[in-house]
């Protein structure tokens, strides 16, 4: 009993004494006051929490640094920046696949030019359609509106029906009138669209960066289809 009593207690000695040994963890804080003087301390005075500050090990090495926080403003400005990054990255990005699609749709300038009046064909075969149309429409809507003049000459009223005729010939007129001239609009379009494409591909052409057995892609261009 008395030599259990002297192991507990050898044992108790010895923890209070480990616990005595080990050394206390001290850290040090640097940082710069209102003044531009730069403190040291074991904690950080609450007003410069927000500030730039340095922990530093017994050995005065920094183990931690902390920046200062961002205002308002610049946290604004380099979200900012970051998405015109962010937007810049994007567009190079599909430049380089419109670029590597249109060296794999045509092989020479001519390509380019024979697409062009095969897309601006089809536009004015659809004008010319259009106008077609147009024409019969003014025909009937002149028939119609002539009729009603007999109405009105003959001082009888002009029967529902023939209103409702002139109406939608005057609505259909009007349709296709803008319509032809959005097909002429899309002619413009279409050309500026092809002499784009000629001007980017003598420059692709031209740089060694940039040549046909690099192109890897297969998208098309915009408004092409892939050469067969």
């Amino acid at each position: 009993m008395k030599e259990a009593r002297n192991i507990t207690y050898c044992v108790v000695v010895a923890a209070v004494c480990c616990g005595l040994s080990l050394p206390s963890v001290a850290r040090t804080y640097k940082w710069v006051d209102d003044k531009g003087v730069t403190q040291y301390g074991d904690t950080i005075p609450p007003e410069f929490k927000d500030k730039a500050n340095a922990e530093l090990s017994r050995r005065g090495i920094t183990i931690k640094k902390t920046d200062q926080a961002l205002t308002p403003e610049e946290i604004r400005a380099r979200k900012e920046g970051e998405a015109r990054l962010q937007q810049e990255e994007l567009r190079a990005k599909e430049q380089k696949r419109r670029d590597q699609a249109l060296l794999q749709t045509f092989t020479t300038e001519r390509d380019i030019e024979l697409k062009r009046d095969r897309d601006l064909q089809q536009i004015e075969l659809g004008i010319a359609n259009n106008q077609s149309v147009l024409k019969s429409a003014e025909k009937r809507l002149a028939e119609n509106r002539a009729r009603a003049d007999a109405f009105t000459k003959g001082a009888k009223p002009i029967p529902d029906g023939l209103k409702q005729d002139i109406e939608s010939d005057e609505n259909e007129k009007r349709r296709l009138e803008s319509l032809i001239g959005q097909k002429h609009q899309e002619l413009g379009v279409v050309r500026e669209k092809y002499d784009d494409y000629k001007r980017r591909f003598a420059q692709l052409r031209s740089s060694p960066s940039m040549s046909t057995g690099s192109a890897q892609a297969t998208a098309s261009p915009p408004g092409s289809a892939p050469k067969k």
